[in-house]
């Protein structure tokens, strides 16, 4: 099923809700269809591939305001990990 109703009562009256658990399909390249879903996270993935090739290249001893950013970032996810893993050569 692709997708769902949900009744909803609130003060006495009922309104429907719809669901849809299928992404919507925003075009085709070739035989694959590319979804909302889809696009959003290659726009995310893009952006951070850019703004982290920007800090790379200026990146300093004494970090600035983006630097600093970009590292406490980098510290959380590899904190995050290593908590899961529990093993530092894994991370």
């Amino acid at each position: 099923m692709s997708t769902e109703t949900a009744e909803i009562e609130s003060g006495g009256e009922e309104s429907s809700i719809h669901v849809s658990l299928k992404p919507e399909i925003i075009f085709n390249i070739g035989p694959l269809p590319v979804t909302n879903s889809m696009l959003a996270a290659y726009s995310v993935s893009l952006f951070l591939v850019i703004v982290t090739l920007i800090v790379r290249s200026r990146l300093q001893t004494v970090p600035g305001k983006l630097q600093l950013v970009m590292e406490t970032i980098y510290i959380s996810a590899l904190s995050f990990v290593q908590d899961i893993t529990r093993n530092d050569k894994l991370t």
